[in-house]
Order: structure tokens, then C-alpha cells, then sequence
């Protein structure tokens, strides 16, 4: 079979899981929110994972009713129409705020590591105060990394060695989507793949050391950290190649395919690790959702 003859049901199993997993999202958000006070689900790590799906969300929601369609030719006019508003959102959802929980994953490491390692000095360290703040701070953060992608900017393309300058006005968004993402060559393009990785590789290291009755929490963190390294090694690869040799690694064909699993793969990671390894937290969800027996989830299964 040629290679062409899998892409279709490759991009249908992952609309269908994307599709799947929307519901979930929310789901998981209500759970977290609902119960944020709670003793089981009040405390700064889950305030701390509440700001992931939260960020997951905002993705899914992104990417299902605006990306995708696009992709798909669904209501063509529409999207050519609003083309240069609709990009800028897609963009911010599929940057910045889909880095949020690289960031965030770090602050769990070392949530867990206080938890172990500093039992007494734990909630000390951790108060909620604490917590409100790192979360402010890395949303604010993001949202300031976001205004380049709605401001108007000056960018620039090459063309048979022949550098021609453009002045965003706001119908040229994917040409800057492609500046800040794709920009192979650039050292700082591809340093941004492979250092974002830092945060949830530290917080993956850390926790697959633990005890082996932290196998649900190993379990949980090896998809988290997965879903990060598909992209990564996809785009990193990919820009640090063309800027040694001056030319593509992976055929443009295969390469987007590639980004669209590791894409999806990232949208999709979470709320499935955590209600399938850990299964108070389905409690606590058939709890919010019908009432059932008081859950007793607590941060220390995590």
C-alpha cells in the first residue's frame, strides 16, 4: 500500500478521538471548578491542574470549531471571508496557550517534590496565595506572548534571494503564524522547540523515580511528557535540519501529518490520563455529574 493510501484514516481516527475528547475537556474543567473548595480537590496541585485544563480546553475549543473546519473545506466562504480575524485566534490558541502547561508542569514537579522530599515545610511553601500567583503570572505571560500575533507587525519573506518586506494589516496572519513557528533557520526557532521541553521533562524525571506505588502518577506523566516530545521532535527536527543542510528532513506531506498526530495527541492527552489511570477522579466526577457517594480523592494519589 502507498503511503497515501493510510492518511485519510489516520486523520479520521484522530477527528473522531479530538471529537471524542471535547466533551471530556469540559467535563474535567466543571469537576475541577466545582469542586476547587472541596478538601479532596481544593488543594494548590489541583489548582495547579486546573490551570492544564483549562489551557486544554481553550485549545480544543480552538481547534475543533475553527482549525479544523478550516482544514476540512467546511464552510469555505465563511472562513476565507474572516480569514485574518480567525487566524489570530488559532494561532494564540495553538502557541501560547498550549504552552501553558509546560510551565505548569514544572510548578507540579516541584509541588510533588516539596510533598516527598519537605513533608513539614509542604503547606507552608504551597499556600493558596502562592499558587493564585504563579497562575496569574504565567497567564499574564502568555497573553503578553500573545499581542504579537494580533498587533500589526512588520515581517518579511525571501523569494529567489529576493527579501520583500510586508506590513501586517491584519489579513496576513498565517504568514506571521509561520514567522514565529516555522521559521527554520533560525536558531532561536528551534532552541524554542526543544527548551519548552524543560518543564515537563523535569516534572516526568522527577515523579518516574518515585515509589512504586506512584505507578498511576508514573503512568500519567509519561503521556503528558509523550504528547510534548511528538512535537517537539517533529518541529525541532525539522527546523534544526533545514538550518544545518538547507533543506527538509521529513517530506512536507509526511511532516504535516506528523504535526497533526503530535497536535492531536496534545489536545487530547489529559483528560483521558486522568480519568482512565485514576479512578477516584471518576468518582469525583460521577459525583459532580449524578450525585453519587462522596469521593475521597485526595492530592497524595496523584
Amino acid at each position: 500500500m502507498q503511503f497515501d493510501d493510510f492518511i485519510v484514516p489516520i486523520l479520521l481516527f484522530f477527528n473522531i478521538a479530538v471529537v471524542i475528547t471535547f466533551p471530556l475537556h469540559i467535563i474535567f474543567v466543571f469537576v475541577l471548578i466545582r469542586r476547587r473548595k472541596s478538601a479532596e480537590l481544593g488543594s494548590p496541585f489541583h489548582h495547579l491542574l486546573l490551570n492544564i485544563g483549562v489551557s486544554d480546553l481553550i485549545n480544543a475549543t480552538g481547534y475543533l470549531f475553527l482549525q479544523e473546519p478550516a482544514w476540512l473545506g467546511i464552510f469555505p466562504e465563511f472562513f476565507l471571508r474572516n480569514a485574518w480575524f480567525i487566524a489570530k485566534i488559532v494561532n494564540i490558541c495553538g502557541i501560547t496557550v498550549s504552552n501553558v502547561p509546560l510551565v505548569i508542569h514544572f510548578f507540579l514537579a516541584l509541588n510533588r517534590f516539596t510533598a516527598i522530599r519537605l513533608p513539614i515545610r509542604h503547606h507552608s511553601i504551597w499556600r493558596q496565595p502562592t499558587v493564585l500567583r504563579i497562575s496569574v503570572i504565567v497567564w499574564i505571560t502568555a497573553g503578553c506572548l500573545s499581542v504579537p500575533m494580533i498587533y500589526p507587525v512588520k515581517v518579511f519573506i525571501i523569494i529567489n534571494d529576493i527579501t520583500i518586506y510586508l506590513e501586517s494589516n491584519g489579513r496576513i496572519t498565517s504568514l506571521q503564524f509561520r514567522g514565529y513557528v516555522f521559521s527554520n533557520g533560525h536558531l532561536t526557532s528551534v532552541a524554542f522547540q526543544f527548551v519548552n521541553l524543560g518543564a515537563s521533562s523535569f516534572y516526568t524525571t522527577y515523579v518516574l523515580i518515585l515509589k512504586d506505588e506512584e505507578s498511576g502518577a508514573r503512568g500519567g506523566c509519561e503521556e503528558y511528557c509523550g504528547r510534548d516530545i511528538v512535537l517537539a521532535t517533529v518541529i525541532g527536527s525539522q527546523q534544526l535540519y533545514w538550518m544545518l543542510y538547507s533543506e527538509d528532513l521529513i517530506p512536507i506531506k509526511i511532516y504535516w501529518l506528523l504535526f497533526k498526530v503530535g497536535h492531536d495527541l496534545h489536545n487530547i492527552a489529559t483528560p483521558w490520563v486522568m480519568v482512565l489511570l485514576f479512578s477516584r477522579i471518576r468518582r469525583d466526577i460521577r459525583y459532580v455529574l449524578v450525585g453519587s457517594t462522596r469521593s475521597t480523592y485526595s492530592a497524595s494519589n496523584v
